[in-house]
């Protein structure tokens, strides 16, 4: 059954008196309760639904009367020829009754405890759930004024996935808000109000975690789609016929207010009519707001398994966080329906992209640290029929990217697992005849029906031969006479005052920094006018400075790989020229750009040797089958082949060796309180956890930039504690003598072991 229990509503109707109060004390009101509902839909069920609604509500028309309609027949009985009486049209209901009509205001509230919604593919296999908690819909109608008012709040929204496979996942819910109380703001909060030819609708949302599971994904939209089975709303275009029809006897029945319009719905020799609204304009809003909000991307490689009893690796997400605000407004022409002029603005706060593991976020490492940007773009319509865009786009706070070969990696994984699942991989279906199956007299007969068409074209239009003939010239020569055509023109300028991208190598468990650069006051702009398909002009022009850095090793600094800021000035322009009594068009690009001077070391080049030789092995194991249930798909075993390739760990970038004959522990900054054993003739590798940067997670910072001390203790079993301070700086330093408070001497020394920064004890 597609209702799982009884639902329990309460209903009260209220219609005070018209003879006194206020409109607003006259008005009916409306108060529904409903505690819980919940819904089960099969996909036979919502085919049957949507079938069900195509065969009584499909009509674009539904042929009932309205306030307009006794005077039309009035006009229209008489052959129009009837003299008004000055008096108003009577109207008459459906049964034939006179229709007195007294403007009254209704208030509607609608309140709804939970409601859940479950898509399943059949009555035993379900695929989502979505539960809508304590929902209120306020509607308010004010017919006086001819606007209408609606207010809807959600306190959360809760999608699952309930798919059998997904039962062992980190990840199943799609949306969903992680703390709600009785204090805490809505999920969503939407106004909408309507009324002298203006619309507005301001949506809010709280701070919704939204989780973009592929699979899951993939599921529900083949669950909506009709499978062509349904052409419900699909509604033709106006094919509007009543133009020119050379006074044609419908013509009187449009009004000042409204217009009469005739079209096609089919195509099948059926005419409707139907009123528009006829001149002036409308204006419509929509604005949007967030709290901070998050959207995750997830790696389904690194949580599949087909074993209940087998312990899978935390999740590996890709996380975008921060608070966006945007609106958008148009103004349209009622009779046509065209966008006259189109205003949009967009703003970002407090935007970051980090990766993490596991539903809890654990150890989340910065991409990209918070920044603020901003957008702005217009579109208006020209009196000549032409429109004019312009965007601007702006860098409120620099911005600084710490992209690794690791992320990449995950990022691939990602895009590969979305386009693996969304991409069609049925064949695509030609139109093209193999002339080779086709026997000798049906080859002849085509060929004689394609030479009887050219002829055909050629003496219907010479217009169209000479186009034809010309079209290897057009990118080169055009009239002049065609660039005052109405066209398009566009306007595009960005501004960014600093952008810092930081490179790093950290596969195989190596976290060694290859370079960096830092792109500082970017300005740019492009100007673009269109006349016609292939008339372009343009006007660019591009100003910069970049700087940048290498990373070396062997000493764990920062070297400059540009040793002065390299400034570059690019333009180019497309436009007619005036050196040549031509009307072709001629295009130049002109770069300055001051003198670059480059610095590096042998160590860089091998860096990044290894770094390449690294990616190439990280390429080719990702192409390797994992052995798994039989139950994963091809897709799936690639995305578990490319984590276990990402996640392989050879060495750590940090180690402990101890042969000093003696037990003992050590402990790191950040974390004093574990102590790690490193027994006497073993080698114990870890790393130093990033310190907290300025978002959700940590930075990961080198040489010069380190704001904290990479130091390590060594606790002995006497109590004596030796520090070893800024290992880093310590790499190839000679030895060092200790003394415990028993009387024994070791020595220390700093070196650099194949990728592996090691502090050996002797």
């Amino acid at each position: 059954r597609m209702q799982d229990d009884p639902i329990r509503m309460f209903l009260d109707v209220k219609l005070p008196s018209q003879e006194v109060g206020s409109l607003d004390d006259q008005a009916m009101r409306v108060v529904i309760d409903i505690s819980d509902a919940s819904f089960c839909i099969s996909r036979p069920e919502y085919l049957q639904i949507l079938k069900t609604l195509e065969e009584n509500t499909g009509e674009l028309e539904l042929f009932l009367r309205d306030q307009n309609a006794a005077a039309r027949e009035s006009s229209t009985s008489l052959g129009g020829m009837e003299e008004s009486t000055g008096e108003p049209p009577t109207i008459l209901t459906h049964a034939g009754n006179q229709f007195i009509e007294k403007q009254q205001r209704m208030f509607i509230e609608l309140s709804i405890g939970v409601m859940a919604l479950k898509l399943c593919k059949d009555s035993h296999d379900p695929i989502v759930q979505v539960t809508a908690v304590d929902a209120r819909i306020n509607f308010q109608s004010f017919p006086d004024t001819s606007t209408k008012s609606s207010m809807v709040t959600l306190r959360n929204l809760v999608c699952e996935d309930l798919r059998e496979k997904a039962s062992l996942r980190q990840y199943r819910h799609l949306v969903r808000q992680e703390s709600v109380d009785q204090e805490s703001e809505s999920l969503f909060s939407i106004a909408y109000t309507t009324g002298n030819a203006e619309t507005s609708l301001d949506l809010k949302v709280g701070s919704p975690q939204i989780v973009l599971i592929p699979d899951a994904i993939s599921e529900v939209l083949s669950f909506v789609q009709n499978d062509g089975q349904s052409d419900f709303g699909n509604i033709p275009e106006k094919q509007h016929l009543s133009e020119g029809t050379g006074g044609n006897a419908l013509a009187p029945k449009s009004t000042e207010d409204e217009r009469l319009v005739l079209y096609s719905p089919s195509g099948h020799n059926e005419i409707e009519a139907t009123l528009v609204p006829s001149g002036g304009t409308s204006k419509s809003k929509i604005s949007a707001m967030t709290n901070i909000c998050r959207i995750v991307l997830v790696d389904l490689g690194s949580q599949l398994s087909s074993d209940p009893n087998q312990q899978t690796q935390l999740t590996e997400t890709l996380a975008l966080q921060g608070i966006f605000s945007a609106s958008i407004s148009t103004t349209s022409d009622n009779s046509t329906g065209a966008t006259l002029e189109t205003e949009f603005d967009g703003h970002a706060d407090a935007m970051e992209i980090f990766t993490a593991f596991g539903r809890e976020m654990r150890s989340p490492l910065q991409i990209l640290e918070p920044a603020n940007g901003s957008a702005h773009g217009s579109m208006k319509s020209t009196p000549d029929s032409g429109k004019e865009i312009e965007i601007r786009a702006a860098a409120l706070t620099p911005f600084e990217f710490t992209v690794s070969m690791h992320n990449a990696a995950l990022l691939n994984a990602i895009l590969s697992s979305l386009q693996a699942t969304f991409g069609s991989n049925d064949e695509v279906q030609t139109n093209e005849v193999d002339l080779e199956s086709l026997t000798k007299a049906e080859q002849e007969h085509l060929e004689n029906l394609a030479l009887a068409l050219e002829s055909t074209s050629d003496r219907g239009s010479m217009g169209y031969h000479a186009s034809s003939s010309s079209v290897g010239s057009l990118s080169t020569s055009y009239p002049a006479e065609n660039l005052s055509a109405p066209g398009v023109k566009i306007q595009v300028k960005l501004t960014m005052p600093e952008t810092k991208v930081t490179v790093i190598n950290d596969l195989q468990g190596l976290d060694e920094a290859l370079f960096r650069a830092s792109v500082t006051n970017f300005v740019a702009g492009v100007q673009v006018d269109q006349y016609g398909t292939s008339n372009i002009l343009f006007d660019f022009n591009m100003n910069t400075s970049i700087l940048a850095d290498y990373f070396d090793t062997t000493c764990n600094v920062w070297n400059k790989l540009l040793v002065r800021p390299w400034e570059l000035t690019l333009r180019g322009a497309r436009a007619s020229t005036q050196r040549f009594r031509t009307d072709r068009l001629s295009t130049t690009i002109d770069l300055e750009s001051f003198p670059c001077t480059i610095s590096f070391s042998e160590q860089f080049l091998g860096s990044l040797a290894s770094a390449s030789r690294m990616w190439s092995i990280y390429s080719v194991a990702t192409q390797v089958q994992v052995n798994g249930s039989d139950k994963l798909d091809s897709n799936a075993k690639a995305s578990a082949a490319a984590s276990a390739a990402r996640n392989l760990v050879t060495s750590m970038p940090y180690a402990v060796e101890n042969n000093s004959g003696v037990s003992l522990r050590f402990s790191l900054p950040n974390d004093e309180m574990v102590k790690h054993p490193c027994d006497s003739g073993s080698l114990k590798y870890f790393r130093f956890e990033p310190p907290q940067g300025k978002g959700y997670g940590g930075s990961r910072v080198y040489g010069q930039d380190l704001n904290f001390e990479k130091s390590v203790t060594l606790d002995f079993d006497d109590g004596t504690k030796v520090t070893i301070r800024n290992v880093d700086f310590e790499v190839g330093l000679p030895w060092k003598t200790h003394k415990t408070k028993d009387g024994l001497y070791f020595s220390t020394r700093v070196v650099k072991d194949g990728k592996s920064t090691v502090l050996r004890l002797s």
